[in-house]
């Protein structure tokens, strides 16, 4: 059984912690997080340790991580990701067992999740850092590339590319062959028919540029 560690205290920390914990491939032993973000000893009945402890920890004996931040500031959580890679952290990925996945037939990199009630559809490739949230549907030869987050409901039509960091809100359709340029933001329930510009919010069914945030990145409330 692979011991991992959780980075992140946060209540997306505490979903994982359950999701984890209905496998038996994976022992959750700790969480961490950055020494000044520290104020209490433990999370979920388990101690918290911190950035320093939490290489030291790693390289010891042989524990590896998850990485846990969530959507608020999407750049932070491809810096993280890439400063922890970058000391020799190695991740775990999830999928859950109520998941439509086959397995054999799609290529899923590390730190990503797809949740329950999802169906991913074969010749899949998921990148590093990506959470597929519960109840989604990849239809066949997607790729989705690093550090982007999917929204629950979302449907995303076969051949698509999603390129990096982009934000799929709460039940948005992308058809069939589409391009999203890096850090896309699609608003919830919006329906994408063409490709993108990077950098820009998109929100509507049809779906038309609505904003950019070239010097923000994407930020959700």
């Amino acid at each position: 059984m692979q011991k991992v560690i959780i980075f992140g205290t946060s209540s997306f920390a505490k979903q994982m912690h359950y999701c984890f914990n209905l496998t038996s491939e994976y022992e959750i032993v700790g969480f961490a997080l950055d020494a000044k973000y520290i104020t209490t000893d433990s999370f979920c009945g388990l101690p918290i340790y911190s950035t320093s402890e939490l290489l030291k920890i790693i390289k010891a004996k042989k524990i590896k991580c998850f990485l846990s931040l969530g959507y608020k500031d999407m750049r932070a959580r491809a810096i993280k990701y890439d400063q922890l890679k970058c000391e020799g952290v190695s991740f775990v990925s999830y999928i859950s067992p109520y998941a439509a996945c086959q397995i054999e037939t799609v290529n899923i990199g590390e730190n990503s999740i797809i949740l329950a009630n999802t169906t991913v559809e074969p010749f899949t490739k998921i990148g590093n850092n990506v959470f597929i949230w519960s109840g989604v549907t990849i239809c066949h030869d997607v790729i989705v590339n690093d550090h982007n987050f999917i929204a629950a409901g979302t449907v995303i039509g076969g051949q698509t590319i999603i390129d990096e960091n982009c934000f799929l809100g709460f039940h948005c359709t992308i058809g069939n062959n589409i391009f999203l340029a890096k850090e896309t933001l699609v608003s919830a329930n919006s329906f994408v028919q063409g490709d993108t510009e990077a950098h820009g919010f998109y929100a509507g069914a049809p779906a038309v540029k609505k904003s950019m945030h070239k010097a923000s990145g994407i930020q959700i409330n």
